[in-house]
């Protein structure tokens, strides 16, 4: 799965709680799509759906703080690029 496929399925998901559309390079923090309670449920999805372990020391803004970031981070876990 490339950055671009999940890229499109993270969109998916964050437009079921957040109604404006996001680019891959908004900050989600700051436009306000993620918060503490939205970072748990982003990264149940993650580990969840891609199968991947997110280990506390990896949950940063760098990692978290764009969807390009959390998509790129997903496929590296993967093990594909």
């Amino acid at each position: 799965m490339s950055v671009e496929d999940i890229l499109a399925k993270l969109k998916k998901f964050f437009a079921t709680f957040f109604k404006e559309e996001l680019t891959a390079e908004d900050n989600l923090f700051e436009v306000g799509a993620l918060d503490s309670m939205g970072m748990v449920s982003l990264m149940t999805h993650l580990e969840e759906k891609y199968k991947v372990t997110i280990d506390p020391e990896e949950v940063t803004e760098k990692s978290f703080g764009s969807l390009r970031a959390v998509a790129e981070m997903v496929v590296q876990k993967r093990g594909s690029v």
